[in-house]
């Protein structure tokens, strides 16, 4: 026998499973991700409704409107220009600020915000709760609104503990959500 003979390896099915295994990862990074397009109302609106030229949607009955308008991540990030100017740091509780990414030409959506407003000369009261909105999409799928408590569990994770500077980014986060959430 070969003193080198002991030497060669010959690839069993472990090696050649972690071979493809490797190889399918690999090719997985280039599956399709889809990303939501742009808000637009349903071509067919109900009874006293109407769409205005900014994608917002009006409902009007008598005296009593109420009108429900998607903000664009530029508009948030103008409203909140000094929580959005700090790069991968920005405190920017609705979008992701100025932050780089990087593709070229790449932006992303944290939420969908939406700013309803509502005007009422003829009813004695009337509440709209946002906590019982829902968005259903186009292929029937529902996505009830999120509370400050699960936005508050969301940005947890960013906060390693209760001190230091990721800290003190959690609670302007969450300061500015409990100025303009739900007003």
């Amino acid at each position: 026998m070969n003193r080198f003979s002991r030497h060669i390896h010959i690839p069993g099915m472990a090696t050649l499973a972690l071979a493809l295994l490797t190889a399918a990862l690999g090719l997985s990074a280039c599956a399709y991700r889809p990303f939501a397009g742009p808000l637009l109302p349903a071509e067919d609106q109900g009874q006293n409704m109407a769409v205005h030229d900014n994608g917002g949607i009006v409902y009007q009955f008598d005296r009593f409107e109420v009108t429900l308008r998607p903000v664009t991540d530029a508009e948030l990030n103008r409203t909140f220009l000094n929580a959005s100017t700090a790069g991968n740091k920005s405190t920017n509780a609705f979008t992701f600020g100025d932050t780089p990414f990087p593709a070229p030409d790449s932006t992303r959506q944290r939420f969908t915000v939406f700013q309803v407003s509502v005007k009422n000369y003829s009813f004695p009261k009337v509440l709209v709760d946002p906590a019982k909105v829902i968005l259903v999409a186009g292929n029937g799928r529902e996505y009830p609104s999120l509370s400050l408590q699960q936005l508050e569990t969301y940005y947890r994770a960013y906060a390693i503990g209760y001190r230091g500077n990721e800290y003190s980014r959690l609670r302007e986060r969450l300061e500015m959500m409990r100025r303009t959430m739900f007003r």
